[in-house]
């Protein structure tokens, strides 16, 4: 299942990047919109944190060795770290875009 978030994140960073760079950031998303899905960024951030603190416990409560691989709690605790930092890429990216769209932060070069 974090496999599939921390894909989600990374697919939304993509677009988000796709459209800053393509100058089509401000038709497709507002400033508002932006930071909705920087909450949700935050919530995956604090999700894969919880699910990477979790999975560390377990492996090591149980005395649960790496190998083999598919009964293995630290491969979960990776993809789970995976899906945190996505979502910190993503709540910070959009923290970006929003102060690009406000007009606070505004781009070094102008085309």
């Amino acid at each position: 299942m974090s496999y599939v978030h921390k894909r989600v994140f990374a697919m939304v960073c993509f677009h988000l990047h796709y459209l800053h760079i393509r100058q089509k950031l401000d038709t497709w998303h507002s400033a508002d919109t932006l930071r909705g899905i920087k909450v949700l960024g935050m919530m995956g951030t604090l999700a894969g944190m919880a699910g990477l603190i979790w999975y560390i416990f377990i492996a090591q409560y149980h005395h649960i060795p790496v190998m083999p691989v598919r009964t293995s709690m630290y491969i979960a605790a990776v993809w789970s770290f995976m899906t945190a930092k996505w979502g910190l890429s993503l709540f910070l990216y959009c923290r970006m875009y929003v102060r690009i769209l406000v007009g606070h932060d505004p781009p070094l070069i102008s085309i």
